[in-house]
């Protein structure tokens, strides 16, 4: 060995002296910030001091100029983001409503329409916000701890190896909590939904709630749920936080255990004191990355939750399809309905049979009315015929054909007329509601069904006449109006069947009058044609009665039907009144109302 070189001699102590600022410099700082907080700048600054040794350098400040550029970038980044998850959102709101609107009339039974309203509108939301902070600040932090982690490896292998020996630990602890803090904030996003079906439900029945001065009832059962929901959102947020501090906390060991290692190494000449502390600064940068996406976890796991509730039921199959099937032509189609030894059960109380071996037989040309106790099945008998519902034994035919084969959009657009005991009307004209029966109905369509309705003089009283707004749920009419409307509409189609489901029951005497009025006056005009002059073909409508039925099961006479009602059916040319006999489902014959 030769004498000592005197540059070398003289170069380690001020390496080392010089080493002796930058480590102690953030010991100093760990007071007034967080532990092993030191960040880039700060080392930025002390990299002059590690001349000869390999390290970081200072980065020069960008003169003005050069933020031009970047801020055209910062806006394009930003106003693409945000169309990004904009066109995400309308693409879930869209797919959801669609794949709402296509399910069964048993899903509606089980699903509260705010719950509902609550997944197209608070869920979505919550996947956006947590989509496009994923974008934008997951995604940064993900590749800027990627990258030096590459950087820490071409550093010191063997000190990278021993941080990613460690990382399995902390991925698998952060996994556990993470399925428990998804299985939390789903039931708080359920909660949410829960409050807001109440809200829904208590706002949209305000009149009621009103007439029996229920108001401070209803609003301490909102305020009820409302603390519950609360309640389990602050759980989730002491979670949330419990794991962001842990893992902060786990992060931070591992920089000092590196800190130990490398001063380790540093001793046995296996590693260079400015190596050392580029390893270090790059490893707070991939902590400052970690501990990123550690918070932003929390919004994580609230936006999968919100993910998974709205493709639950986006990818939800109806058990009825809306299209599909086959059809009968309009010059063969009779109007021949039987019920061939029906039973049906709702799906809410399949324990319950309200039909049980039922059996109908309605021939072209005749009118039907099907009487008994409230909760006989007699509104089932409609929902069944309308395909609300699929019967859980038997048939039901349309000419021979089994209605479960024909096209349910075909079904009930052209063939069946529904009006219900009570019609729902939507917040929009008068002449919109009418239209809604045929969309494509003309202006003059339209006034001619009215007319047969008995509607058209009280429309046309009106200042804004068939242009009136008539409120939410049809408000602004009288009962008597809205079911003259709803006539109307189910008239517009002209349909082969027409069913009643009660529907004057609840009107009172003057208003009932002028109701059947128009309901004798549209089934008198069938020689006529249509609502637009349309005439059909012979032997579609006539007026009689020929029921016969089994008996009904016995939980359906003691009241657990759906509903009540009676069923009319026009299906042909024939004699503009007479009298239906009147049959009970289990044959008794009872006096009718004649209507």
């Amino acid at each position: 060995m030769g004498p000592p070189d005197p540059l070398e001699k003289d170069r380690t102590p001020r390496t080392w002296g010089r080493m002796g600022a930058p480590i102690t410099l953030p010991n100093r700082m760990l007071r007034a910030r967080p532990p092993c907080a030191c960040s880039a700048s700060t080392a930025c600054r002390w990299a002059p001091c590690w001349g000869g040794t390999r390290g970081l350098h200072p980065v020069p400040r960008p003169e003005p100029p050069a933020r031009f550029p970047q801020g055209l970038l910062t806006f394009g980044y930003i106003a693409l983001l945000s169309r990004v998850g904009e066109q995400v959102a309308a693409s879930m709101r869209k797919a959801l409503f669609i794949s709402l609107l296509r399910q069964d009339v048993a899903f509606y039974d089980a699903n509260r329409t705010g719950q509902l309203v609550n997944r197209l509108t608070a869920d979505v939301q919550e996947f956006k916000s947590s989509f496009k902070l994923i974008i934008s600040q997951g995604l940064r932090s993900s590749t800027q701890a990627a990258g030096c982690i590459v950087s820490l490896y071409l550093l010191s292998p063997k000190l990278t190896g021993l941080l990613l020996l460690v990382m399995p630990t902390l991925v698998g602890a952060g996994a556990l909590v993470g399925s428990f803090l998804r299985s939390l904030s789903r039931r708080a996003q359920e909660q949410v939904a829960k409050a807001t079906g109440v809200a829904d439900e208590v706002l949209g029945n305000v009149r009621t709630v009103r007439a029996f001065a229920m108001e401070d009832q209803q609003a301490g059962l909102y305020c009820a749920e409302a603390e519950r929901s609360s309640q389990l959102s602050q759980r989730l947020g002491l979670g949330i936080a419990a794991f962001q501090g842990l893992s902060n906390l786990a992060l931070n060991g591992i920089v000092l255990g590196t800190i130990f290692v490398g001063g380790s190494l540093m001793a046995g000449n296996e590693l260079s004191p400015g190596d050392l502390m580029s390893f270090l600064v790059a490893s707070q940068t991939v902590q400052r990355s970690m501990a990123n996406i550690s918070i932003l976890f929390g919004q994580v796991v609230r936006g999968l939750s919100a993910g998974a509730r709205v493709l639950e039921f986006m990818t939800l199959e109806p058990k009825v399809p809306l299209r599909g099937g086959a059809s009968i032509p309009s010059h063969s189609l009779l109007g021949h309905v039987a019920f061939n030894h029906v039973s049906f059960s709702y799906p809410m109380r399949p324990g319950h049979p309200v039909l049980r071996d039922f059996s109908l037989s309605l021939p072209p040309g005749k009118t039907v009315a099907i009487v008994g106790p409230s909760g006989g099945g007699k509104s089932t008998v409609a929902a069944l015929l309308e395909r609300f519902y699929e019967p859980t034994q038997g048939s039901i035919t349309l000419d021979g054909h089994d209605i479960s084969s024909l096209d349910p959009s075909w079904l009930r657009g052209q063939v069946i007329g529904f009006i219900s005991q009570d019609p729902v009307l939507f917040g929009t004209t008068i002449m919109e509601n009418i239209r809604f029966g045929k969309p494509g109905a003309s202006d003059e369509e339209v006034y001619a069904a009215a007319r047969l309705a008995n509607a058209d003089d009280f429309i046309r009283s009106f200042p804004e006449g068939y242009g009136t707004v008539v409120g939410e749920r049809g408000t602004a009419l009288s009962g008597g109006q809205r079911q003259r409307i709803a006539i109307a509409r189910a008239l517009l189609k002209d349909p082969a069947v027409l069913v009643l489901d009660e529907a004057t029951s609840a009107l009172d005497a003057e208003s009932e009058r002028v109701v059947q009025a128009a309901l004798d006056r549209s089934l008198g005009a069938v020689h006529g044609g249509g609502p637009g002059g349309e005439r059909r073909g012979p032997g579609r409508r006539q007026r009689s009665a020929e029921p016969r039925g089994r008996r009904p099961a016995r939980g359906a006479q003691r009241g657990r039907g759906r509903g009540r009602g009676w069923g009319r059916r026009r299906t042909g040319s024939g004699p503009r009144r007479a009298a239906p006999p009147a049959a009970e489902p289990n044959g008794a014959e009872r006096p009718g109302r004649g209507r």
